[in-house]
């Protein structure tokens, strides 16, 4: 008998226990990346090995060699990876009609 009463609390805590991970838009995605030991092109014909970038906030803060990495970033590691300067969206449709009427991605969510 107290094998059940054990018994219960746990098979109700497999099955109700499952929690799903948030799917989609996350409100606090980390603001600060730090890509660590990567092959990165600074323009062409010239490459430098092992470089970190910080980016916070979605921008470029630093990038270098030896450069201290903050406290608060996510680091990740780009050993063996190569990193190219450019655009992230390379198809890009920009409206020629005046700026009072709608543009079709106004819709688009900042996130």
């Amino acid at each position: 008998m107290s094998k059940i009463f054990f018994l219960i609390p746990f098979l109700s805590g497999l099955i109700f226990g499952h929690i799903k991970p948030p799917d989609g838009l996350r409100e606090y995605s980390p603001s600060v990346w730090a890509l660590k030991g990567g092959k990165v092109h600074v323009e062409p014909g010239k490459v430098k090995e092992g470089v970190t970038i910080i980016i916070r906030d979605g921008l470029i803060e630093k990038v270098g060699i030896n450069i201290k990495i903050p406290k608060d970033a996510s680091v990740l590691d780009m050993a063996g990876k190569t990193i190219y300067p450019g655009f992230i969206d390379s198809w890009v449709e920009f409206p020629a009609k005046k700026e009072t009427i709608s543009h079709h991605d106004s819709h688009w969510n900042s996130k």
